[in-house]
């Protein structure tokens, strides 16, 4: 082996890859193909996986490269603690020149006037370049963004917040725009996109989920550098590192960490480095390397400069977190905000700076990558990947589950002072001892104005409440001691008069013990009476979900709740109070598993999302929107299994109020469309990974091979009336004809649109079918010639979103991104009346009606609208409940109920004559494998209503006696 090849080092440890270590990064090719084809088609791609799926490296060093080559100028940004600021940074590097910090506070300047400052930009950077590629990396530390600040200053950073994301999306959709932007983000933080308006239809429209490689990818991944690099591997040892990976949380990460300090201690054999069995065992293999490794920095700092120890503790713990959800993130800090906490504990501006470089270089070392050093005079500290927090015992307790650790001290300290926080604001105050001992904490963990700035301005605020009460307790100790020395005296000549006093008091006291023994005994007759009402109530609805009634023996179980602490109710009932549903999630009903109970309108169905993480049950998220069938008789949902990093689907069936089938698994990227055949068997799935699908719903299973043509993700699909064809429309701005039978392409696929195609319906009659696409067009093709049907249909100033058939087949409906909804006569080609306004934000969905009579609109302003076809008028108040955009709507089969789903990932239900219906149905039919229930999130009205399933709901609200017996 030469000395230069000595030198290479092929194997990039726990930071991920870069453009520059493109020669090193294998086993991705196909992932690659499609992130790139996907990029050139797409401005705005959010690419998404689970912590460890090799995000970052696949857009660095697998696409930034080959768009490079085509011409293409990168601009590379995190948002860290001040997005907007560091995308001013990342566009003036780019730009270059003498100038770049005036151009970085212009650009900041222009980037807070205006949501357009980053499209106008992009278009004044001079470049050569004929697009520009924008890439947001670690996405979800705006998410972060904020948290730690209160009062005017956590508004602030929420508004700077949605600014920046408003900038991203207006950017991406600017009509003369070059810029294509790409975000990398954890899937786990899928959820947190709903906070920002247009952020979660974005993401969902262009996602890319990252898969984790195959058995054969990850051969490549380990094997192809070690011969690059001219080394050689033990086939003992590949096949190890082969088996034990797929057990690793973090699978990249800790895999290029091992292979790391393999490659540095491989002894060279026939002058080659060669890689083997006995030297993992030295380094603790896959499992321990990181732990082992960190270990040993930490004790060599220890050994040389004991002090540094606690500097390392210090640093680790401002640089990483636990969320609320108990998810490890980073937390990125300026070196000097660093120095400050150092100096803060020592005392010795010199020691500490010392100090903190010893620690720095340690850690950011090559061939470690633990931490991640920015550039400038004060540069940022990161750490090098969220595996660091997961592996090392020190960070994350040595089960490696946060139940100890210096990352679970750390948030107990914060809720400690938090808590002293909240006395003083509900004036509680402390008792001596108490103020006594925090006192003696903060002085033991050397606290400090900047310790205590991560929780807000809180410093002053704390001391006062200590303080305030130590001297309140001090100086009623000295009061006390001196009014001692006096009263001796005055008690010794009021002895006699006390002696008197004494009888009449005994006298009082034996008479106020008789009154309250009988108060006591009245109220245990009260609360005995309760128990008495509840646990008939509670036997009756024993009784009826023994019988199968889930639905109703819940509802009338919830009827009478007594008091909190009868837990012979709660055993008896299966049902818990409802405020312990809201304020404490761990309780769940032994049976019902209530998704869903009467309490005001609109009445919310289900919830799932990043808050099953939140209630313990971090195993599933949900990876795209729900679905609803055209006709709403099915509600398909994706759900997305972090442990095993895959999707299943389930689809639950509105009128029976059951899951059909067994769950639909096998996805590999998110499902964007489904459709139902006529016998309620089969359905056909579009994904983004530009395949169709058929399944049998029944055994779960997929009906032949995958459909392939689309050279783009399938947005939208549906079945021909009498089920023999499917239609597919994709993102290649292309539609295709499938034949259901034999699974082929008929003829060629369908072109016209000028941009991706977003919607497809099929006429009653089978013998057409509609297209809507972003370039502002409703389509008609006849299904026979696979031709257009006469001119595009134009009127709309924005993407179509939706289109439908009437039930007769002589009207279109279309809603668009312009906020209006239109209709299309089949025959003319021309639209009927004018548009449909009302709504505040973009049409993301609309259906008509079984009759044809009525049409529902759903849109980005959080509202749902129901139209008279007749009137050409909205009926009615918009229908508001979602907290967010409305992306899908639907009829039932019989017209008299509206569904619909959101970007809040909930799902609703409505009655077209606007009178709530409840829906109560079983967690465990929905999502198999779910520990826990979500609770849903209460109304501010707490109206709790008696509702007979199979009634109307016209019953009562409870009378006040029924609300006090139910714990209001």
């Amino acid at each position: 082996m030469t000395d230069a090849a000595e030198q290479l080092i092929p194997f990039v440890g726990l930071r991920p890859f870069d453009t520059g270590d493109h020669r090193w990064f294998h086993g991705r090719d196909r992932e690659i193909a499609a992130l790139l084809r996907k990029v050139r088609n797409n401005r705005f791609t959010a690419v998404v996986g689970a912590s460890g799926s090799g995000k970052s490296s696949l857009v660095r060093a697998g696409i930034l490269v080959p768009l490079a080559d085509d011409g293409w100028q990168t601009i590379i940004a995190k948002p860290g603690s001040a997005p907007i600021a560091k995308l001013a940074t990342a566009l003036s590097e780019t730009a270059g020149g003498k100038l770049a910090e005036t151009r970085t506070f212009r650009y900041d300047a222009m980037l807070r006037q205006s949501a357009y400052g980053l499209a106008e930009i992009s278009q004044q950077l001079e470049s050569d370049a004929s697009r520009l590629v924008l890439v947001i990396d670690q996405f979800e530390e705006l998410f972060r963004y904020g948290e730690e600040a209160h009062g005017a200053e956590k508004a602030a950073m929420e508004e700077e917040s949605r600014a920046f994301v408003e900038l991203l999306l207006t950017a991406a959709s600017h009509p003369s725009g070059r810029l294509h932007i790409i975000l990398t983000m954890r899937s786990d933080f899928f959820g947190n996109c709903a906070a920002y308006e247009g952020l979660a239809e974005a993401v969902s429209a262009s996602q890319y989920l990252v898969p984790l490689p195959r058995r054969d990818q990850m051969h490549d991944i380990i094997r192809k550098p070690i011969l690059d690099a001219g080394g050689a591997i033990d086939e003992t040892l590949l096949q190890r590192l082969l088996l034990e990976v797929a057990e690793q949380t973090d699978h990249l990460p800790a895999l290029q960490h091992t292979l790391r300090r393999l490659w540095e201690i491989a002894p060279v054999d026939s002058g080659k480095k060669r890689l083997s069995e006995a030297d993992y065992q030295i380094i603790g293999g896959i499992a321990g390397s990181i732990d082992f490794k960190a270990e040993q920095i930490a004790a060599e700092l220890k050994q040389i400069h004991p002090e540094d120890f606690n500097t390392l503790e210090r640093l680790m713990k401002a640089i990483t977190d636990l969320d609320e959800q108990g998810r490890a993130t980073r937390r990125p800090q300026k070196r000097s905000a660093l120095l400050a906490l150092l100096y803060e504990a020592v005392k010795d501006h010199q020691k500490a700076e010392a100090s903190l470089d010893h620690v720095l270089k340690a850690l950011a070392r090559e061939e470690v990558s633990f931490i991640q050093l920015g550039v400038g005079d004060d540069p940022e500290v990161d750490i090098g990947h969220e595996a660091l927090i997961r592996s090392w015992c020190q960070l994350c307790g040595e089960d490696r589950q946060f139940k100890t650790g210096w990352l679970v001290e750390e948030r107990e300290e914060g809720r400690y002072w938090l808590d002293l926080l909240r006395r003083e604001k509900n004036k509680l105050g402390l008792y001596f001892t108490e103020a006594w001992e925090t006192l003696r904490w903060i002085k033991r963990k050397r606290i400090g104005p900047i310790w205590a700035s991560r929780y807000g301005n809180t410093w002053d605020v704390v001391n006062r409440v200590i303080r305030k009460d130590l001297f309140k307790d001090s100086a009623w100790l000295l009061l006390f001691i001196v009014l001692l020395g006096f009263g001796y005296y005055w008690a010794m000549g009021n002895y006699v008069l006390a002696q008197r006093s004494a009888a009449k008091a005994e006298e009082n006291f034996t008479e106020a013990q008789l009154n309250y023994k009988k108060m006591f005994k009245q109220e245990e007759e009260t609360k005995r009476q309760v128990r008495v009402g509840a646990l008939a109530t509670a036997g009756y609805a024993r009784k009826l979900i023994e019988e199968g009634e889930i639905r109703l023996g819940v509802l009338v179980a919830l009827s009478v709740v007594p008091e909190r602490d009868l837990t012979d109710i709660l055993h008896y009932s299966s049902t818990v109070p409802r405020e312990r549903l809201e304020d404490n999630p761990n309780y769940v009903t032994e049976v019902g598993n209530v998704l869903a109970y009467g309490l005001t309108e609109p009445i919310e169905l289900m919830r799932f999302s990043s808050e099953w993480g939140k209630w313990g049950n971090s195993m599933f998220e949900l990876s795209s929107p729900l679905k609803i069938s055209p006709d709403g008789k099915f509600i398909v949902i994706q759900v997305f299994n972090i442990k095993d990093n895959n999707n299943f689907v389930s689809i639950w069936n509105t009128q029976t109020r059951r899951v059909i089938g067994k769950p639909l698994k096998g996805f590999i990227g998110s499902i964007l469309s489904v459709a139902f055949l006529p016998d309620g068997i089969r359905i056909v799935s579009g994904s983004d990974d530009n395949r169709l699908q058929v399944w049998n719903v029944q055994t779960g299973k997929s009906i032949g091979e995958p459909l392939q043509g689309h050279e783009d993700r399938v947005s939208s699909v549906a079945f021909s009336p009498d089920g023999r064809r499917i239609v597919s429309g994709s993102d290649d701005r292309t539609l295709r004809l499938w034949d259901v039978e034999t699974g082929k392409s008929i003829g060629e696929s369908l072109q016209g649109h000028e941009d991706r195609v977003s919607s497809v319906a099929f006429s009653p009659d089978g013998r057409r079918v509609v297209s809507g696409s972003w370039d502002n067009t409703v389509r008609l093709w006849d299904v026979e010639t696979g031709k257009s049907i006469g001119e595009p249909l134009k009127g709309h100033q924005g993407s179509v979103w939706s289109v439908a058939f009437s039930p007769d087949g002589r009207r279109i409906v279309s809603g668009s991104v312009d906020s209006t909804v239109r209709l299309w006569g089949v025959e003319s080609g021309k639209p009927i009346g004018e548009p449909l306004n009302g709504h505040g934000g973009r049409v993301l969905s609309v259906a008509f009606s079984p009759d044809g009579n009525y049409l529902v609109s759903g849109s980005l302003d959080n509202t749902i609208l129901l139209w008279n076809l007749q009137a050409d008028a909205w009926i009615g108040k918009p229908l508001k409940g979602h907290r967010k955009g409305v992306n899908s709507v639907a009829f039932s089969f019989d017209g008299t109920r509206i569904f619909s789903s959101g970007t809040d990932l909930t799902l609703r239900i409505w009655s077209a004559t606007g009178i709530a219906r409840s829906i109560v149905s079983s967690l465990e039919e929905l999502v198999e494998k779910a520990e826990k229930l979500c609770p849903l999130s209460l109304e501010e009205r707490r109206q709790l209503r008696l509702i007979d399933p199979q009634a109307e709901a016209t019953q009562k609200p409870l009378t006040p006696d029924q609300r006090r017996a139910c714990g209001e």
